[in-house]
């Protein structure tokens, strides 16, 4: 049976757990939007990159926020049926990068857009296949261009097959290969390695023990692969996030249901750089729990986001979880209220806080909406933080009017 608790923000306590600064919530309009990923900008605000999902149609949202989350802009991608926005990375002239899908309902194409410091599109780059192709998940190189990965429908190789390209910084790309079998094999994010390789993370169907596994590669800079591991057992497993961490090893987080406590656990994995495991972790209770976004902090731990059905106030809940260096957690909270909250971004801010992205359909409008949480520095840590008089509980946003500046593509 799950816990309910009488709050509309339900805690699970442990040493060092930092408080809720604000909380916002962004509507556009007769759509469910998702907050897909959230970033601190260069002067200390939020840039958030959303999806407007209709039943035939979506668009793309950049939402600008500063450090108290009021909006400064919000700017609409939109000129195909469907358009999708995964993920956003502030570039070097101030500007944005957004990797996503756009095109027909049926076959929508990888999408990439670079828009200068207020949102305005500067290019837009479509790379057309002949089904559902899409990236997920896209990051600076140190050549100044972009490394994306994702999924594409377009090769002979199965339903669908994980793709690492590699554009220069107007996105054109440099060269483009595809990974997989004849299952479906997805691509969720991707990092630079300090050799100028990559490390990739997501899940099979053709390789591995069960239904799907978790999917780890690593690639030379161009694109060729040194090695991969496939972590599963009989069950599904999904890899969603890795970063590389200050002792040269690699740090994922996904969802496995072989092994933990419940329908589906929370799963973190720690590899040596070749990709041999180092540790793992599961956390979740008796009903499905996963995680979807981690990072290094700044001590050597870790920041973990996700949502889970088995602890909080309402159905799923926003989750995220601090853990020690070794994956043990040092505290863990859930948001929400009493319907559906997800969370999908995760990011240490300059002050030692955290910023975390998702949806929500326990606030805001009756469809869904982006649903963004700040949290104050650690307990314990002493760092500057933000005039309480701006601090609030949940607000509303209706993004589509307002002062807030709309440009269409």
């Amino acid at each position: 049976m799950k816990f309910f608790l009488p709050a509309t923000f339900a805690f699970l306590l442990a040493y060092g757990q930092p408080d809720t600064l604000w909380t916002r919530v962004f509507d556009a309009g007769q759509s469910n939007d998702y907050g897909y990923m959230v970033q601190q900008t260069f002067d200390g605000g939020f840039i958030i990159c959303c999806s407007a999902e209709r039943m035939l149609s979506s668009d793309i949202y950049l939402i600008r926020i500063d450090e108290y989350g009021d909006t400064v802009w919000t700017s609409v991608f939109g000129a195909d049926s469907v358009n999708h926005g995964y993920a956003v990375r502030q570039t070097p002239d101030s500007g944005y990068v957004i990797a996503g899908c756009g095109g027909s309902y049926m076959a929508p194409d990888i999408y990439l857009a670079k828009t200068d410091t207020g949102g305005n599109t500067l290019w837009t780059k479509h790379y057309t296949g002949f089904g559902d192709d899409r990236a997920k998940y896209l990051h600076h190189t140190y050549d100044g261009g972009y490394i994306i990965t994702g999924y594409t429908a377009a090769m002979a190789g199965g339903p669908a097959d994980l793709f690492l390209m590699h554009t220069n910084s107007q996105g054109d790309s440099s060269w483009f290969t595809v990974y997989g079998g004849a299952g479906d094999e997805q691509g969720q994010c991707v990092q630079q390695t300090p050799d100028s390789g990559y490390i990739v993370v997501g899940w099979t169907e053709s390789y591995g023990a069960g239904e799907s596994d978790f999917w780890i590669s690593k690639h030379n800079s161009n694109g060729d692969t040194v090695w991969t591991k496939v972590y599963g057992d009989s069950l599904s497993e999904q890899g969603w996030s890795v970063c590389c961490t200050s002792d040269s090893s690699y740090v994922m987080v996904g969802m496995t249901e072989s092994v933990g406590a419940g329908d589906a656990d929370l799963w973190i994995l720690k590899t040596d750089a070749d990709g041999d495991t180092v540790w793992t972790k599961t956390y979740g209770g008796v009903y499905n729990d996963y995680g979807r976004s981690i990072e290094e902090t700044h001590d050597g731990g870790y920041i973990i986001a996700g949502h889970t059905y088995s602890f909080g106030a309402g159905y799923y809940d926003m989750w995220l979880i601090r853990t020690d260096s070794l994956g043990d957690s040092l505290w863990s909270i859930t948001l929400g209220g009493g319907g559906h909250d997800y969370c999908y971004s995760v990011q240490q801010t300059s002050d030692l806080g955290f910023i975390a992205s998702g949806s929500t359909d326990s606030f805001g409008s009756i469809n869904r909406d982006v649903f963004v949480v700040r949290l104050e520095t650690e307990a314990g840590v002493v760092e500057k933080t933000i005039s309480s008089e701006r601090q609030s509980s949940i607000r509303y946003t209706t993004i589509l009017s307002g002062p807030s500046a709309i440009t269409n593509r």
